[in-house]
């Protein structure tokens, strides 16, 4: 009879436990991103990329002056094309003196858009580089401990609130960190990681059918920041923080809100943009944040889902004919390469 109790009681006490702790039993073993079978989408384009300076301190300016945005673009070119076993060793060096000379390690958060958002974009980047030479034996311990340094500079941007308190950044933040974790084989940092993501996913499950300003976005005018462009921003790091999370083995793209889901918020966001001007404010192939490169992430590892084959016309409508299709700059570049 004690058993029972027993039993009972601690039935009671796991189902009232957070999603987020139950769920953080990571695969072991799992890589967070596998680099592509097929290499025929990793083209690149460095077409219209601004001038940039490299520095260790990290400041947000407007384009075309953003530093940070216009190197990582220029990045994620350099990451599609070493995914495609081009120009391996030339941009090889160029990063490792990069990251050596700890750039845009010193994040400055006076005023303006946040330099930890761009410090996520090139902590997973890295990650991704890193994945890519160590499967084919490019990359010596001593060269992958100074890209890991690097990134570690940038982790306590990443897991702080200063400059990181919207839905988006909190997101980019987590798979940022998730990436992060798998490469260095750090579990407590890999479910700093989910916690972190977690903390700004609920926002794209709420707002499906009713669009709203995060509380991290407060103040910020409907001007600057359509509420249609703050969700598809959103919904982009959703989108590649499940597939993230999918691969490490947990399906968060189940969990419901409000009686949606990822494949809900999906669904329903892809009938709203396919209304809307192809190459809108935000309905972009080629941007930093402002594009729907996300697509080939979902089709990659939802196909079966009802939205994708909608999102597949979509996005032969949105690319037209463009090599490559899309440079999602916030998402690693060219995405149907990398996914």
């Amino acid at each position: 009879m004690i058993w029972k109790v027993f039993v009972a009681l601690a039935i009671g006490l796991i189902s009232s436990l957070p999603a987020e702790t139950l769920a953080q039993n990571f695969r072991s073993g799992a890589s967070f991103w596998t680099p592509p079978n097929s290499t025929s989408q990793c083209r690149s384009s460095y077409q219209g990329i601004p001038s940039y300076q490299l520095a260790q301190t990290l400041t947000r300016r407007p384009y075309p002056n953003d530093d940070g945005v216009n190197f990582s673009t220029q990045y994620s070119m350099w990451l599609a094309e070493v995914v495609a076993g081009r120009n391996v060793e030339k941009h090889k060096a160029n990063l490792l003196k990069i990251a050596s000379a700890k750039t845009f390690t010193k994040p400055n958060l006076k005023g303006g858009w946040s330099p930890i958002y761009i410090q996520s974009n090139l902590m997973k980047m890295t990650a991704m580089f890193v994945v890519t030479l160590d499967s084919r034996g490019q990359l010596s311990p001593v060269e992958r401990e100074i890209l890991i340094a690097w990134g570690d500079k940038m982790l306590p941007g990443q897991k702080g609130s200063k400059g990181n308190s919207s839905a988006d950044s909190r997101m980019a933040s987590g798979v940022a960190m998730l990436a992060w974790g798998s490469v260095k084989g750090d579990q407590r940092l890999m479910k700093t990681g989910y916690k972190k993501f977690n903390s700004g996913y609920d926002y794209v499950l709420k707002s499906v059918g009713n669009l709203k300003r995060h509380p991290g976005h407060k103040g910020i005018p409907v001007s600057s920041l359509s509420l249609e462009s703050e969700y598809n921003v959103a919904l982009q790091h959703a989108v590649e923080g499940a597939a993230v999370l999918r691969n490490l083995g947990i399906d968060v793209a189940a969990k419901s809100v409000n009686g949606n889901n990822l494949h809900t918020a999906v669904g329903w966001w892809t009938g709203e943009i396919s209304r809307m001007p192809v190459n809108g404010e935000f309905t972009k192939a080629w941007s930093h944040n402002s594009h729907v490169g996300w697509i080939p992430i979902y089709i990659r590892m939802y196909g079966n889902q009802p939205a994708s084959p909608r999102l597949k016309a979509y996005g032969r409508r949105v690319t037209s004919g463009r090599s490559p299709s899309f440079r999602a700059v916030s998402l690693g570049g060219a995405t149907d390469c990398l996914w």
